[in-house]
C-alpha cells in the first residue's frame, strides 16, 4: 500500500490541468485532497500513466506542471517508491 498526501491547492491543479495528460487522468480517477491510500497494482498504473506522458525525446515529466512545485516533488517522491 502506497500514500500520497494532496492538499486542496494540489486538487485544484489537477483539477486545472484535467484530462489532458496522462498524469493528471489517472490521479484525478483514484485521489482526493487528503491522505490517499493507493494499492500496488493502483500505484503501477499511476507510474506507468507518468512515464507514458514524458517518453519520446524532450518530453519531461508531468507536463504542465511547474517542474518546481511541491505536487512536482510529491509526485517524483511518490514514483521513486514504487517497486
Amino acid at each position: 500500500m502506497y500514500t500520497l498526501h494532496l492538499t486542496k491547492s494540489d486538487m485544484a491543479t489537477l483539477n486545472w490541468v484535467n484530462n489532458r495528460y496522462a498524469w493528471s487522468e489517472a490521479l484525478l480517477t483514484i485521489a482526493h485532497a487528503g491522505h490517499n491510500k493507493i494499492s500496488e497494482p493502483n500505484a503501477w498504473a499511476l507510474r506507468d500513466a507518468f512515464l507514458s506522458d514524458s517518453s519520446g525525446t524532450w518530453h519531461a515529466s508531468f507536463p504542465c506542471l511547474d517542474q518546481g512545485s511541491t505536487l512536482a516533488a510529491k509526485l517524483y517522491k511518490f514514483m521513486e517508491k514504487i517497486t
